[in-house]
């Protein structure tokens, strides 16, 4: 192993086994692994997509709020696609060991993401110890937003149609209104999005970094500017994963070229020695 490759490795290990809490900022690179792609114009979402395309309004844009209300059974045959897929993949091994460092702090671990797929809560972690920028997939809202009232996604179960890439069946409904319901995700341009359930995470983890004497923040698979800075302005113990975009300041952290599952196994391994030293 090179000299600074390795004392990068001891550097990040010392941190991580100092640290009396830990931050997870986590991009879409994390989800790779677990049957989903690296970025958001996911393969999975395109492939989609590209059948809803060929039969949708012209203009109606899917990726936009709008979809919900010009054409919602193709909207929902793309997000229901994506739905399916989170609950029928698993999270990758990387959440276990992100779980047992944060099991390992004194003052355990706050998840910040831009992921949409809940894996950090069926990995395991607190839904009151994860705040989810962009809303979640699992949660359902008006697309009037006629309340601020949001709703589980849990009863519902898209059917997708094979031969156009549409939802078939009944477009799930606000219970308030009787309009179309949408996921709770923040769409483009999007002024309908009811925020209160992420503002509400965001006050619990306002509340938490507060009390943070040593914090250390474990950056993985983030390719989103928003996630990068996030990371930085929380730093300046920041070990940031990527397996291209890496590089950071000596000031704010330390960098890893490697993928988020790869990077986390290779500083658990490393930190595994001295776990068996202090047992």
């Amino acid at each position: 192993m090179d000299t600074p490759i390795r004392q990068n490795i001891e550097q990040a290990v010392a941190w991580l086994d100092d640290a009396d809490g830990l931050l997870i900022a986590a991009g879409a690179g994390m989800s790779v692994g677990a049957g989903f792609p690296e970025t958001a114009d996911s393969r999975r979402l395109a492939r989609a997509l590209s059948v809803i395309g060929r039969v949708r309004p012209a203009g109606c844009d899917i990726g936009a709020p709008e979809a919900f209300r010009e054409a919602p059974r193709a909207a929902w045959g793309a997000y229901g696609y994506q739905l399916n897929s989170c609950r029928q993949s698993d999270p990758h091994p990387g959440y276990a060991i992100l779980r047992r460092w944060a099991d390992a702090a004194p003052q355990g671990a706050f998840v910040y993401t831009s992921n949409v797929d809940g894996h950090f809560s069926k990995a395991g972690f607190s839904e009151d110890r994860v705040v989810e920028a962009a809303g979640s997939l699992h949660w359902l809202q008006c697309r009037k937003a006629c309340t601020p009232q949001l709703w589980s996604a849990d009863g519902f179960e898209p059917k997708i149609k094979e031969a156009n890439g549409e939802l078939a069946g009944v477009v799930p409904t606000c219970p308030h209104c009787g309009s179309a319901a949408r996921p709770n995700i923040s769409l483009s341009k999007d002024w309908d999005w009811v925020p209160n359930r992420t503002m509400r995470q965001h006050a619990l983890m306002s509340s938490w970094l507060m009390a943070m004497k040593r914090l250390v923040v474990v950056e993985v698979g983030a390719d989103e500017l928003a996630i990068r800075r996030f990371s930085e302005q929380n730093g300046p113990r920041v070990i940031r994963i990527h397996p291209t975009d890496f590089a950071i300041s000596p000031e704010v952290g330390l960098g890893f070229a490697a993928s988020a599952l790869e990077g986390l196994r290779r500083l658990d391994e490393c930190r595994a020695p001295a776990r068996k030293v202090g047992t």
